[in-house]
């Protein structure tokens, strides 16, 4: 040891024991990763600035050189910091993206249930329409092709009544032709008998 590193050593002890505090504070508020905190980086810079102040003052250019290396490493851990929050904030971003994108996707799946939903309740209600209409004009072809059997019962039923009638009509007839003709043949014959009694009786006179 010379007279240069005991001024170094006395350095770096003051330098540890003045950020022990701070040291205790930023590490309070390090962050959940593990990783540096802001503060504990700021701490890093002053005990940089402190060394290099300390190393021109006593002409130690080797605690000049570490004081150079400590504010490299503090900005290195700065950007790493920076560079960190910004992929966290991509990631938070990202994040929220693909939430939002999920949430979008549902509602579209929600939407097309409702549309698929919504036209299988109107095929649903055009079959019945259908079924019904088709029902119904079965009905009606029924109902006309009865209608029509009975218009043709009913002409068959009097067409036969027409002939039965004409027949009774023409047996009417035939019955009274005969009926005056029995009632000639009686005629003639009480005329026959009135005449022989009346030729009887005047052969008695």
């Amino acid at each position: 040891m010379n007279l240069r590193t005991i001024p170094r050593a006395a350095v770096g002890a003051y330098v540890k024991a003045a950020r022990l505090p701070f040291d205790i504070v930023a590490g309070l508020l390090r962050d959940g990763d593990g990783s540096r905190s802001g503060a504990e980086i700021g701490v890093d810079r002053a005990e940089a600035a402190a060394r290099d102040i300390a190393g021109k003052a006593l002409g130690d250019q080797a605690l000049q050189r570490d004081a150079a290396r400590r504010r490299t490493a503090a900005d290195q851990r700065e950007r790493a910091s920076d560079l960190r929050a910004a992929a966290e904030a991509k990631a938070a971003q990202a994040a929220e993206q693909l939430d939002e994108g999920r949430a979008k996707a549902e509602e579209q799946r929600r939407r097309a249930a409702e549309q698929a939903e919504e036209q299988r309740k109107r095929a649903r209600r055009e079959r019945d329409a259908k079924r019904r209409a088709a029902a119904k004009e079965e009905q009606q072809r029924k109902a006309a092709s009865d209608a029509a059997a009975a218009q043709a019962e009913q002409a068959i039923a009097d067409e036969a009544r027409t002939a039965r009638l004409a027949q009774l009509d023409q047996e009417a007839e035939a019955l009274e032709e005969q009926q005056e003709a029995l009632t000639a043949a009686d005629e003639a014959q009480r005329l026959r008998k009135a005449a022989g009694r009346a030729k009887a009786a005047r052969k008695r006179g």
